[in-house]
């Protein structure tokens, strides 16, 4: 999968017939002249970050887009910070209370064997 922007370099091919970069992850203004005029908007479907000629979308709104999606990785990221710390509680609560339950189980062990043992 391409993701970034489409350099404008390819611009300068001049024997360029296809050029399709549809369903990919590509964002930026999408490079104009020679042939790259000669290709419509299904050369760059899927691709919601794109905006300028042929498409109908507009640079703004994928700026706009963009900032979005930053705000959901943010968000993303916190709830991950969240969730880590939830994981290292219980983890910490787990290795506590069984630990203990084991200390338990050995000196009811030892009672046990105490008042069960014949005497000498």
């Amino acid at each position: 999968m391409l993701h970034g922007n489409i350099p404008r370099q390819l611009t300068n091919l001049t024997s360029l017939a296809v050029f399709n970069v549809s369903y990919n992850n590509l964002s930026g203004l999408i490079p104009q002249g020679r042939q790259f005029d000669t290709f419509n908007d299904m050369s760059y479907l899927s691709n919601p970050l794109l905006c300028g000629l042929p498409t109908k979308r507009s640079c703004e709104e994928a700026k706009k887009s963009t900032e979005e999606a930053d705000n959901r990785g943010r968000e993303d990221d916190d709830e991950d910070d969240i969730d880590m710390m939830v994981f290292y509680w219980t983890s910490a609560s787990t290795y506590v209370t069984a630990l203990i339950g084991i200390l338990v189980l050995m000196c009811f062990n030892c009672l046990w064997r105490q008042s069960m043992a014949p005497p000498y």
